[in-house]
């Protein structure tokens, strides 16, 4: 069969015509520019920002940051400051997702633009202007654990940077003192953890550099790259270690019991034990580091240590407590001789606990019964009403001094005189000595109730 060349050239023609087209839709396509979308913020502050960027597949692309003082100046090439930059591929979709790290923290208030660009820079786009608003404050939570004085600790919270510096604030009968007056830099930081070794001695002067206080340490957290705001405080057992050299002692049991778990309370702020020392008996101080140690035991007539280990290890000590120890309130402590390492001081009350048991009404005097009483520092509160308003009218003033004077004629009988201006109905006494703990009061328990004609 013959072909017709005119139809054979028609569709050589046809197909050159297709050929060429497809060539020329080819060639288009790659002379069109390729797609690039202003950067997606995803997550801005001070210190980083995150996003997603979309372009060709395979796309190399420059990702940069510029501050400017307020976004109302963002189209104000003279005011822009660079803050930094990351290089990017898209992926197969043409997509990427970046972090970049500021160079340097921008404040609150100020705007953050970013701005992708090709690798030739023939292609721009930018993001909105974003103002950085002022960072959540950083948090704190209490650690399980006691924290030892030379040892490591990892304390968890939020919002934590790099420039963020421990406080550390020993508590002491006579208030407390700052072991690192200029903070305590750390290890280690995440978003979550603070990480570091409490170094000691403390960096103050003696004898506080080398002293545990009450066995009780207040921690806070100050962002220093962040304005030196800081944290909520959390309160802390504080122990001695006996891995230094030479070794700090710890007392971690008085008479067979643990410390109280109220020892790390930021409100009592005091390590304490719930039981009682026995005067003319045995106690044993249980913990570590204890080395050639004797045993201070303070009381209301003073301190009436050093006392003399009748046993004694690394771990446990037994002495015998003067019977002349005075009912009341009562604190004991280790120290290591020739070293002159000191533990920390454990509260426990001395003879019998603070107890109400009845309260009577004789003319203006009230009286009351009870145990652990004591003339020099127990202390009532006095829950009345006057002018119809429910007061305290005892307790502690300002400046310390009872508000209320007792005549403690023994450790079971205290009486004082009612206060002026107290309407007649009901009210209520509770007796409480030091350290001012809830183990150290006669509570709320229905005995302290009495009615006033």
């Amino acid at each position: 069969m013959r072909t017709d060349p005119t139809r054979t050239h028609a569709r050589i023609g046809f197909a050159t015509l297709v050929v060429a087209m497809a060539l020329g839709a080819s060639a288009a396509r790659a002379a069109a520019p390729r797609a690039l979308t202003p950067p997606e913020l995803l997550a801005v502050d001070g210190e980083r920002v995150s996003g997603m960027v979309s372009a060709a597949p395979r796309s190399m692309l420059e990702i940069a940051t510029q501050s400017v003082p307020a976004c109302a100046r963002a189209s104000d090439a003279g005011a822009r400051v660079d803050r930094g930059a990351a290089t990017v591929v898209t992926d197969a979709e043409g997509v990427a997702s970046f972090t970049i790290h500021l160079e340097s923290r921008v404040a609150p208030g100020e705007g953050l633009v970013v701005i992708a660009r090709d690798d030739a820079r023939a292609l721009h786009a930018e993001s909105g202007c974003v103002t950085i608003g002022a960072r959540a404050p950083a948090t704190l939570e209490a650690p399980a654990t006691p924290v030892r004085a030379g040892g490591s600790v990892t304390l968890t919270g939020t919002n934590i940077t790099p420039g963020t510096v421990l406080k550390v604030f020993v508590g002491t009968a006579t208030g407390g003192f700052d072991a690192y007056p200029s903070g305590l830099v750390p290890d280690a930081t995440t978003d979550t953890t603070w990480s570091g070794a409490l170094s000691f001695p403390w960096t103050v002067s003696p004898p506080d550099n080398i002293s545990l206080g009450q066995g009780y340490a207040s921690l806070v957290l100050v962002r220093t790259d962040q304005g030196f705001d800081t944290s909520n405080a959390v309160g802390a057992v504080l122990l001695g270690n006996d891995a230094l050299l030479p070794k700090v002692p710890s007392i971690t049991k008085l008479a067979g019991l643990d410390l109280s778990p109220s020892s790390a309370d930021p409100s009592i702020h005091v390590a304490n034990v719930e039981g009682l020392i026995t005067p003319g008996a045995p106690l044993v101080v249980e913990g570590t580091g204890f080395t050639n140690p004797v045993v201070n035991l303070y009381t209301s007539i003073g301190n009436l240590g050093p006392l003399t280990p009748t046993t004694s290890s690394q771990t446990s000590i037994q002495v015998d407590v003067p019977a002349n120890a005075k009912i009341g309130p009562g604190s004991v402590q280790v120290v290591n001789q020739f070293s002159f390492r000191i533990s920390n001081a454990v509260s426990i009350p001395i003879g019998e606990p603070v107890s109400v048991s009845a309260v009577s009404v004789n003319g203006n005097t009230l009286e009351v019964t009870g145990t652990g009483f004591n003339d020099d520092l127990t202390v009532v509160n006095f829950f009345a009403a006057r002018n119809g308003q429910l007061q305290n009218l005892g307790g502690l003033a300002e400046n310390g001094v009872p508000r209320i004077i007792l005549n403690v004629t023994s450790s079971t009988q205290l009486s004082f005189q009612r206060p002026p201006a107290v309407d007649a109905g009901n009210a209520f006494v509770e007796a409480i000595n030091p350290p001012y703990i809830p183990f150290t009061s006669s509570g709320s328990g229905a005995s302290g109730a009495v009615v006033l004609p």
